[in-house]
């Protein structure tokens, strides 16, 4: 079964997070960026965990996958993604998109788990 609003949830959540810290990593550089970096990770941890409070359904540890191993499957695609399209596009380092590339493995997982997925049954 999809569930189409924890899916959109999920990728609400993930696209900004994914747009700000590619932009930090882009635009500044040293030590600038690394506390950046954290004081944005910390903002994106306080604002998730009171959303989550105040919305317990959307919170990740109350869901359950409607397909058994969907994430073992979702991490070997992404791994296989993450080491063979380096060897296959030339110059593939030298692009700004090998930045976020590990990002996106992530991300990706984590949407398609979260659309495979559904409210864990209370016992």
């Amino acid at each position: 079964m999809v569930d189409w609003k924890y899916g959109a949830y999920s990728l609400a959540w993930w696209l900004p997070v994914t747009l700000i810290l590619s932009c930090t990593a882009y635009f500044f550089n040293g030590l600038l960026q690394l506390v950046l970096l954290i004081a944005e990770g910390v903002f994106i941890i306080i604002l998730n965990s009171r959303f989550e409070k105040k919305y317990p359904q959307v919170k990740h540890e109350n869901r359950e996958t409607t397909i058994s191993h969907l994430r073992g499957i979702c991490v070997f695609v992404a791994l296989t993604f993450f080491l063979v399209l380096p060897e296959v596009v030339p110059n593939f380092y030298d692009t700004k998109f090998s930045d976020i590339f590990p990002v996106l493995c992530i991300v990706f997982c984590d949407i398609l788990i979260s659309l495979f997925s559904s409210p864990k049954k209370e016992q």
